[in-house]
């Protein structure tokens, strides 16, 4: 049972411990911490592994306590007296109490080891799992970019006509529209983005399957400065470059997927997602997410097969087409993936629609006209949907 004396002078001894070690490290690290607001994360963490190292260095050389400090003096004239008559006591300390004091030199020495080897070992372990984290990283990395290759090589094996950069231009120039049409078609869209993203100037925006640049010319036209249009056409490319716009020839899922966290204002996608494979329709959804800024925005426009026309006919004009896309489907992969705000707008409704307003009094008539309506809006009603999606603040 150790006495109050006892215990205090471990307190005592403990304090000083803690002023002339510990604290310092910390001192440093903070002022490390607080010197560079931009470093790297990495650079500090090897900062940190760095004190650790040190520490357990200088600890691991002084956990044997011996008792046996080199003795000096500060004294100039009588220095070596002085040192005489340390020696003179420690050798009577020894002879007189070492029966009470190396007991303690001892259990302090055991202590002190076991102390720096259990540190040594988490350090150990700690780095030993960052070095299991960091590989798997870069085999899920790896596992990721061989399924992307994977999935352009079985688009290669379709073998389809409009892998053919000259083909799938002169084809869009036949069924597309004109541009002035496109043009027109898209710029219904503005008022709407224009709720969510009122200043132009200052978002950034990317458009996926760019094509032609109609959209890249409305970004132009409302004041968007910091815009890309990626698309693997090189000869659409060409004629947007050739107006000025920034594009790139690349897959728009590797260009999203090397894009920072939360740094775009709205992903847009004019007739492109019923071109994905659902895999990767969902990835572009999901990278969308990721890379928009909070409150930013999705806006994918396809082709509506809820008109029997589309559905049944003009849709498979396009043998890149890979299937219709129900938009009741498309807003609820879009809620799954994490939006809110989830909106289908009907778009390019037929020149024909506009179906019956004859007032009719005989319950009969007004059955027959709405049925005639009905089957009016399924064959000449919305030929294409866009979907938006809000990424929550």
């Amino acid at each position: 049972m150790e006495t109050l004396k006892e215990f205090q002078q471990k307190i005592k001894n403990r304090k000083f411990a803690m002023d002339h070690s510990w604290k310092t490290d910390v001192e440093k690290a903070q002022k490390y911490e607080a010197s560079d607001l931009n470093f790297e994360e990495n650079t500090f963490d090897n900062h940190l592994w760095n004190q650790l190292n040190e520490n357990l260095e200088a600890a691991d050389a002084d956990k044997t306590f011996t008792g046996y400090w080199l003795l000096s003096s500060n004294k100039k004239w009588i220095g070596a007296e002085i040192v005489f008559i340390k020696k003179v006591i420690r050798k009577l300390l020894k002879i007189f109490m070492g029966w009470y004091i190396f007991p303690h030199y001892q259990k302090m020495s055991y202590f002190n080891g076991k102390v720096v080897n259990a540190i040594s070992f988490e350090r150990d372990l700690l780095r030993n799992l960052t070095q299991k984290i960091n590989q798997q990283q870069q085999q899920i990395g790896q596992l990721l970019e061989e399924n992307r290759q994977m999935r352009i090589q079985l688009r290669k094996m379709e073998n389809l006509p409009t892998d053919d950069e000259e083909f799938y231009h002169a084809f869009e120039e036949k069924f597309r529209g004109s541009e002035d049409l496109i043009r027109e078609r898209q710029r219904v869209y503005v008022p709407i983005i224009k709720q969510y993203i009122s200043d132009w100037t200052k978002a950034k925006f990317i458009d996926v399957g760019s094509g032609r640049g109609e959209w890249l010319d409305i970004l132009r036209e409302n004041g968007a400065k910091n815009y890309v249009g990626i698309d693997l056409n090189a000869q659409q490319n060409a004629l947007c470059e050739a107006r000025g716009h920034h594009v790139l020839q690349m897959d728009c899922l590797a260009y999203l997927a090397s894009q920072p966290d939360n740094s775009v204002d709205m992903v847009s996608g004019f007739q492109i997602i019923e071109h994905l494979a659902m895999s990767d329709l969902m990835e572009l959804l999901q990278q969308s997410y990721r890379v928009l800024k909070p409150g930013g925005m999705i806006l994918f426009e396809t082709q509506n097969p809820r008109n029997l026309i589309v559905g049944a006919d003009t849709f498979y004009i396009d043998p890149s087409h890979k299937r219709p896309l129900d938009p009741r489907m498309i807003a609820f992969i879009v809620e799954w993936c994490g939006y809110s705000k989830v909106k289908i707008i009907d778009a390019n409704s037929s020149s024909q629609w506009g179906g019956v307003t004859v007032k009719a009094t005989m319950e009969e008539t007004k059955e027959i006209i709405r049925q005639f309506n009905d089957l009016c809006y399924l064959m000449y009603g919305p030929q294409d949907y866009a979907v938006i999606g809000v990424k929550e603040k």
